[in-house]
């Protein structure tokens, strides 16, 4: 149970999604998660292990931080 503000990206149909954070909208949520059968919350979340692990890795981290200093340096009129 995630809200849209959370920056979170899942895979297509994992999650459920809050509009807004009130306690409405969880409770609707808890609901549905609760009618989920057990072969469907597994599912959905080794889909959303295998979509996370896969952007979200050492690799990819110390990728996207050498970039992200390389762009600011090159911004800041230094070159590599």
């Amino acid at each position: 149970i995630l809200s849209y503000n959370s920056g979170v990206t899942l895979p297509e149909g994992c999650g459920i999604w809050l509009n807004d954070c009130s306690s409405e909208s969880l409770d609707d949520a808890v609901n549905k998660f609760s009618n989920k059968s057990l072969n469907c919350i597994k599912n959905e979340s080794l889909k959303a292990k295998t979509f996370v692990s896969a952007l979200h890795n050492r690799d990819n981290y110390r990728s996207d931080v050498f970039k992200c200093f390389v762009d600011l340096l090159k911004s800041e009129g230094c070159h590599e």
